[in-house]
């Protein structure tokens, strides 16, 4: 910056020169009060990835465990993101530098160097740790990274309504992975303390879940429980009286239920939403496990089947139970009557 005469004025000098200004104007009748210590120039600090982004899983973590406000909830999900971020593009730095930048195809060394070019995302990161880095991701980890991904991109965008109980849900997915897999060439004593922190707040946070969990199952003692797709927690969703989870309390209609179920849980699978013989709604879906027998539960009025109550119609493919007296009947009661289309 020049001065008066055309002078050049240095770093510390302009400061000292800004500082005489601000002490200046706090001189004014009198008081003389200091707003501006003095800055240490000759310090520095280093910011280490793997540290930086465990500190900010921490805080993220911090935010859900400590009072979890509206204010508070939101800067977890930006500071777990981060963190998230952080942690996911060392790794790739690892594989090569070119990796952690949006476009690889435009990074060049001066970039990464400088950071010139925009940093790859929580998707692509995760997209590229499967692709280039050849890590198997585990569904519930991938289900965490993604899920985080989708609500960051909502609060930056328009916004969301979410629950508390599915943030913790996503917290304890996402996080876990990266405390386990911290590389131990890596670990000081500050980062060990990080760690001890952040397994210690992930604790509390199993711990709590485990306990609604144990509630749920003692208050709903005999009735059928599945797995609820916003949560990804095991035997929380109730369908008697309407598809609601008991721990989060997602919900809404049963036909769009019983597809977002076929998605999340069987990608793989041709899992169809069938018309269910009791209520006639579409809301019937094989839920059982690939390696256990069918089990037909529908969305709509709780009824279930299981193999070899239910026979498929040769005409609409639709299933129906057959009548007593006639277990090899081919069709069902609307074609046997003809009222219904194939």
């Amino acid at each position: 910056m020049k001065g008066r005469g055309g002078r050049r004025w240095s770093g510390e000098e302009e400061y000292s020169r800004a500082r005489r200004r601000i002490f200046t104007l706090e001189s004014r009748g009198g008081r003389s009060r200091a707003l501006v210590e003095d800055l240490p120039f000759d310090e520095k600090f280093q910011c280490d990835p793997i540290e930086s982004g465990l500190e900010l899983i921490l805080r993220g973590l911090e935010f859900l465990c400590e009072n979890p406000t509206p204010r508070r909830r939101k800067h977890a999900i930006l500071n777990f993101s981060a963190g998230a971020e952080a942690l996911l593009r060392e790794r790739l730095r690892q594989e090569h530098w070119s990796q952690v930048f949006q476009d690889p195809a435009r990074a060049t060394r001066e970039a990464f160097e400088r950071g010139l070019l925009p940093a790859a995302g929580l998707m692509d990161c995760l997209l590229r740790l499967e692709g280039v880095c050849g890590v198997e991701v585990p569904a519930f980890w991938r289900w965490g990274i993604e899920s985080l991904a989708r609500r960051k991109s909502l609060l930056e965008l328009r916004g969301f309504v979410e629950s508390t109980p599915v943030l913790v849900c996503i917290a304890l997915a996402a996080a876990r992975p990266f405390v386990d897999s911290v590389p131990p060439g890596r670990l000081t004593p500050s980062l060990a303390a990080i760690l001890d922190a952040v397994r210690g707040k992930l604790t509390r946070l199993e711990g709590q879940v485990t306990e609604a969990l144990r509630r749920i199952g003692t208050q709903h003692a005999g009735a059928s429980l599945l797995n609820c797709p916003n949560c990804r927690l095991e035997g929380t969703l109730i369908v008697r009286g309407g598809p609601k989870c008991l721990f989060c309390g997602y919900s809404g209609r049963p036909e769009d239920l019983a597809a977002e179920y076929a998605l999340d849980f069987f990608p793989d699978e041709d899992r169809f939403i069938y018309r269910c013989p009791a209520c006639d709604r579409d809301a019937l879906l094989d839920v059982g496990s690939p390696d256990e027998d069918p089990w037909y539960v529908c969305f709509a009025c709780s009824r279930s089947w299981e193999l070899g109550r239910l026979a498929f119609c040769a005409w609409c493919d639709q299933p129906f139970e057959p009548p007593e007296g006639s277990p090899d009947e081919e069709y069902c009661p609307a074609c046997r009557r003809g009222s219904r289309e194939p």
